[in-house]
């Protein structure tokens, strides 16, 4: 699955909790209430609520459960000259998914308040300001790491870090949010520090494949 059909499954996902949710708050909860008594109309709202949330979260992770894309390797442009890995859609989906849920409740009290102008402007106003950020984390792959001849370069939202091979280096790899692999991400930057000779093939295919033959070798050695 690419990168781009992750993304929309992810917004699709999200959407639909949104009107799973105003479904349930503007429609369902008025019913329940007005036909049964207050504690069982209190247990069917707080489970059609839950439900509105662990249906769609649910059904993306079957969908896009990791890996999405297989194997979780780096990404050759041979233009530029370097690797890259983006942020993968099944570490910010899931969130992006529990806060539609979250904005969606913003949203559903506009459409409830529809006559209260100024109530209904704010709620509106509040969800779409909860759900943005995620969203754009999410259309952006950001942040993406990349490698060429000089360094790393991890691009944030707002802001680059550029590490060089020679200098001082983060402790930890970023690897959490991204689309490669933990100890391949971890052996290729040792690879890199290590052996100047080698940096000057970043960026393409058979340094690509040189990669994954020495991982593999390392792997299949006896512990």
């Amino acid at each position: 699955m690419s990168l781009k059909s992750a993304q929309r499954l992810t917004l699709f996902f999200a959407a639909l909790t949104v009107v799973l949710r105003i479904i349930s708050d503007v429609w369902i909860r008025p019913l329940l209430v007005a036909s049964f008594s207050s504690g069982h109309a209190l247990l069917l709202v707080t489970l059609i609520g839950f439900l509105s949330l662990i249906v769609p979260l649910g059904a993306y992770a079957l969908v896009l459960r990791p890996p999405w894309r297989s194997p979780r390797l780096w990404a050759v442009d041979a233009e530029k000259r370097e690797f890259s890995a983006n942020a993968t859609p099944t570490a910010i989906g899931p969130l992006v998914v529990v806060f539609a849920y979250i904005a969606s409740g913003a949203i559903s009290g506009a459409i409830a308040d529809f006559d209260t102008v100024a109530v209904s402007g704010f709620s509106l106003l509040l969800g779409i300001a909860l759900l943005t950020p995620f969203i754009a984390i999410l259309m952006t792959a950001r942040p993406r790491l990349t490698l060429n001849r000089d360094g790393m370069t991890l691009h944030g939202l707002r802001r680059h870090s550029h590490y060089p091979w020679d200098g001082p280096f983060p402790r930890r790899p970023p690897g959490q949010w991204l689309n490669v692999d933990r100890g391949f991400l971890a052996f290729t930057l040792d690879r890199y520090r290590l052996h100047a000779d080698t940096r000057d093939r970043i960026g393409t295919q058979a340094e690509m494949e040189d990669l994954q033959a020495a991982f593999a070798a390392i792997k299949d050695q006896p512990s």
